[in-house]
């Protein structure tokens, strides 16, 4: 086999931008906001606007989103960040009689298991085996056919 991993390296490129590793090619472009010439690292396909660095700055500062990203759905809110536990101690007398009951019916399960494990499994013991070589055993087997 040929060496595939001809760099030695453990793979774990997975693209992605890196300014190190390539020089990047620049495009000419005019910026949909406000007019002007600019330059962008990518070619621009005329789908989407095109801003010059100050106008890109000035609309992520003011929070309307990169690149046409303001029509995304609102983030939903979890209740800042904490989840919500729930206090089976409060609800012991009548609220967790469900969950008990379900703990019942699951122990009385695991109970059957255990006891289908601890019976005593009957293993037949193996038939002896004859001494001799294939041609022999293949003609006792024939003789006790012709006997029947």
């Amino acid at each position: 086999m040929g060496n595939f991993n001809r760099n030695n390296d453990r793979g774990g490129d997975r693209g992605g931008f890196r300014p190190g590793n390539r020089e990047i090619t620049m495009h000419r472009a005019i910026c949909s906001n406000c007019g002007r010439s600019c330059e962008v690292p990518f070619r621009p396909t005329g789908e989407k606007p095109v801003y010059c660095s100050d106008c890109f700055g000035k609309m992520r500062d003011a929070g309307a989103g990169a690149g046409g990203r303001d029509d995304r759905q609102p983030r939903r809110d979890f209740g800042g960040g904490v989840p919500m536990r729930q206090n089976f101690e409060s609800n012991k007398s009548n609220g967790n009689a469900d969950v008990v009951h379900q703990l019942e019916i699951l122990n009385g399960k695991l109970d059957k298991i255990l006891r289908a494990l601890e019976k005593p499994v009957q293993v037949n013991a193996p038939k002896p085996v004859r001494e001799g070589t294939l041609k022999q055993a293949v003609k006792r087997a024939t003789d006790s056919k012709k006997k029947k």
